[in-house]
């Protein structure tokens, strides 16, 4: 048997030295009309069959099936996380694998750690450029993909609203007014007062 990663090639050779007519018939309907070597290209996953058949120089029908004779499958890596953006005080990720075909994982959360659990939760710190995660999922017999998504830091807003002002000419707490200390921005602000 033939085991390989989509998408496969295998090369058949006729060894019968007379044979006249050939045909190679896959049960994925892959069919060929030759006597010589011949190269199959397999896109989707799943075992196959191969019958062969020929006609010899005396005239001589044979016929052959092979079953599985050729074996193909993928691994795709997908995944999903929670929250997604990281940020301060929201800096512990879930991380939710949505892949198949895989059975091994290595995730790199982009700060020089990894981790090669199915569905990792990670602790973010010093981030302020946000992160970039890659995933890469690894089936039985080796087939790798993988995949990866930024997730961005969110400046949350950091701010004081004093409830009470005493405008009462001693130089403490003359003026009402919110303090923001990160994620303000001066040109998109309105305050209500009721």
């Amino acid at each position: 048997n033939n085991i390989g990663c989509i998408p496969y090639t295998i090369d058949l050779t006729n060894l019968v030295p007379d044979a006249l007519n050939c045909q190679w018939d896959f049960s994925n309907g892959i069919s060929l009309s030759s006597c010589g070597t011949q190269s199959f290209i397999f896109d989707e996953t799943g075992c196959y069959d191969l019958t062969f058949s020929m006609v010899d120089v005396n005239g001589c029908d044979t016929s052959k099936t092979y079953q599985d004779i050729v074996c193909i499958e993928e691994a795709v890596a997908a995944f999903i996380v929670s929250p997604n953006t990281i940020g301060p005080g929201n800096s512990t990720v879930h991380f939710y694998n949505e892949s198949f075909g895989a059975e091994n994982y290595i995730w790199n959360f982009g700060d020089g750690t990894t981790s090669n659990i199915t569905n990792p939760t990670h602790l973010f710190e010093e981030t302020e450029e946000g992160a970039i995660i890659i995933l890469t999922a690894i089936s039985e017999f080796g087939c790798i993909d993988s995949v990866s998504h930024v997730i961005p830091f969110d400046e949350q807003e950091i701010f004081y609203v004093p409830n009470t002002f005493t405008p009462d000419g001693d130089n403490f707490n003359q003026v009402f007014a919110p303090i923001f200390y990160s994620g303000f921005d001066p040109y998109n602000f309105s305050m209500l007062i009721f």
